[in-house]
């Protein structure tokens, strides 16, 4: 059963079409995003989330803004959704670790209490994180990613 892996967030779109018609004409199927990413974690951004989403929006932002951004994810997944770079963690201790050291963390705003206090935060709120706490908040980035890149870069020039 041919499948592909991504959402079409930002620059993703082209490359989750790419892959579903190689798919569709049997030419292999997996993720649609850059998953073999450095082993070294980057220290630019990091977006706090579950691995497909998370990974297809930091692979769009890294295409975009030429960041280095990495990915945590605090729900169990299979390692090969993730780039090199990312990693998983659970717990909130685990977390923080996680997040140390990076210029900039985007996640739900349940995660802004674990996140370094000297990094920008951007909320990107989930209704599996913080249930419908959020709900009118949650921006539609299939087709508003621009105005959210826009938000992110203003925010990494301060």
């Amino acid at each position: 059963t041919p499948y592909v892996v991504g959402v079409p967030i930002g620059s993703m779109r082209k490359r989750v079409e790419k892959a579903l018609k190689a798919a569709e004409n049997g030419e292999g199927c997996g993720v649609s995003y850059d998953a073999d990413g450095a082993e070294k974690a980057a220290q630019d951004i990091v977006v706090v989330g579950e691995s497909v989403f998370s990974r297809s929006l930091a692979q769009a932002v890294e295409d975009a803004a030429d960041k280095e951004v990495s990915v945590v994810c605090p729900l169990e997944t299979e390692m090969g959704l993730f780039a090199g770079r990312d990693r998983q963690a659970q717990f909130e201790e685990e977390i923080a670790a996680a997040l140390r050291g990076f210029k900039m963390v985007i996640a739900d705003p349940l995660y802004r209490p674990v996140a370094p206090k000297n990094a920008p935060f951007i909320s990107l709120p989930h209704e599996a994180f913080s249930g419908r706490m959020f709900r009118k908040d949650i921006p539609n980035l299939v087709d508003g990613f621009d105005g959210f890149l826009n938000d992110l870069l203003r925010e990494v020039e301060r």
